[in-house]
């Protein structure tokens, strides 16, 4: 994950997992601004990944602050 500069796949899944669920708690929905892309994982297999562009990780960032 790029936002957080970790390699470990499970860490990742389960921040992502942490994130959404505080996001659906405060009624907030991250995935309305995410494109899917297909994307190689550590296992070799290809798996559906939420992608952002550049001006939505700024705006992302300034919406945490």
């Amino acid at each position: 994950m790029v936002l957080r500069n970790e390699d470990n796949y499970e860490k990742n899944r389960n921040y992502w997992k942490y994130l959404s669920a505080k996001f659906k708690k405060e009624q907030n929905q991250l995935g309305s601004i995410t494109t899917q892309f297909k994307l190689m994982s550590p296992d070799g297999k290809l798996r559906m990944t939420n992608v952002i562009n550049y001006k939505q990780i700024i705006d992302l960032t300034e919406g945490l602050q």
